[in-house]
């Protein structure tokens, strides 16, 4: 197949959840057999990176996009609704570029707002086009006023979006309802899950499983993320004494201080090998969120093989179930307290079940060979 891989940004010339997803994707759909274009930007200010260096650093030499397209996001002044602006303007430069294209492309895939000026011109480009909003954050929960205002700005152009497309990407769970509640048609919605690369799958049995068992929170301090709600949840965990990391990035003053439990705050940490020795130092992950898409860090801490204790929001229940943890039908303090002490109820036994079917899942169902290879069965398809 020919196709355009429309995206906002590559990991690591910008780092996010989506920008990780189109550097793996894009890779795979490649390897696949398919000839694919690639257009990407990086933030405003920094040097374009030449296709020769996006290559090697996706390939080393094996394989090659057949272009690259890459320019610096805009970038204005703060406004409401700035970022949006300045999507629309990225949007409408990828349409000029998609215009002088003498081939028509089989297929147009599209991370976020990067087809919105194409599906305005429809009429001129005959190619098959896919958007993926990955999680919809912007028909979940909003923390503050901003983020419900910002919400409201992004929401019409979301459903326009999605209706003008051929085909509609969904993480699956509670993402297809939201996607279906929007007026959007079953029959467009595409599961994709996300993935993960193999080299964090540990071997089966192969991890350490500590008395008592340690926890591991991974996350900014903020109301999305359950942060406080964890807090306070801790400190009603009596009887036992816990050892608790956090990852991310949480102010001094706004760290825990609990004195039957050791609090181990390791900050923001972004490279995968010292990531990867905090979840083999730890056994449970809690993710007591909001909202959420289908997180990447639930991924990882599976791979890892830990026992996953998560908020049933966005697409978590494809990813954790009884099998491998817990699934919350909330986050309020409560209802995290009860979920640490079913798990600290386990006998070591039990928790090697949970360890071993968290490393089968993701084997069977996350790796990124997996999900490309889905991905592009479905596209032959369509």
């Amino acid at each position: 197949m020919k196709i355009a891989f429309l995206s906002d940004g590559i990991y690591p010339f910008v780092v996010g959840g989506m920008q990780k997803h189109s550097f793996c994707l894009a890779k795979e759909l490649v390897i696949l057999g398919n000839e694919v274009d690639l257009f990407h930007s990086i933030n405003f200010g920094k040097n374009i990176p030449s296709s020769n260096f996006v290559n090697n650093l996706f390939f080393k030499g094996k394989y090659e996009f057949k272009n690259i397209y890459c320019i610096n996001f805009p970038k204005s002044f703060y406004f409401p609704g700035h970022y949006l602006y300045n999507s629309y303007k990225y949007s409408s430069w990828i349409l000029n570029i998609l215009e002088k294209q003498s081939e028509k492309y089989d297929v147009i895939y599209s991370q976020g707002f990067t087809a919105w000026k194409l599906l305005l011109n429809n009429n001129k480009i005959k190619s098959k086009i896919f958007v993926n909003f990955h999680g919809f954050e912007m028909y979940q929960y909003a923390p503050n006023l901003k983020t419900k205002v910002e919400q409201l700005l992004y929401r019409p152009i979301v459903k326009s979006i999605c209706e003008k497309s051929d085909f509609v990407f969904s993480f699956g769970g509670k993402i297809s309802h939201i996607i279906k509640s929007i007026g959007i048609n079953s029959s467009k919605i595409i599961n994709c899950f996300n993935g993960i690369s193999p080299f964090w799958i540990i071997k089966k049995n192969n991890f350490l499983t500590n008395e008592p068992l340690r926890f591991l929170f991974i996350g900014r301090n903020e109301k999305r993320k359950g942060y406080k709600e964890l807090c306070n949840a801790l400190s009603e965990v009596n009887g036992t004494s816990l050892e608790f990391h956090f990852v991310g990035e949480i102010p001094v003053n706004q760290r825990l201080s609990i004195y039957n439990h050791s609090l181990i705050y390791h900050g923001l940490i972004k490279e995968d090998s010292k990531k990867i020795k905090i979840f083999d130092q730890c056994d449970v992950l809690i993710c007591p969120s909001f909202s959420e898409g289908m997180p990447t860090v639930i991924l990882e801490a599976m791979s890892r093989g830990m026992v996953i204790v998560a908020s049933n929001v966005g697409a978590v229940d494809a990813m954790v179930s009884e099998k491998n943890g817990i699934l919350m039908n909330g986050n309020s303090k409560s209802e995290i307290v009860k979920a640490i002490y079913k798990i600290l109820a386990k006998n070591k036994h039990e928790i090697k079940l949970l360890k071993n079917c968290s490393i089968e899942l993701v084997k069977s169902n996350f790796t990124w060979k997996k999900i490309g290879e889905d991905l592009n069965k479905k596209l032959l398809k369509m």
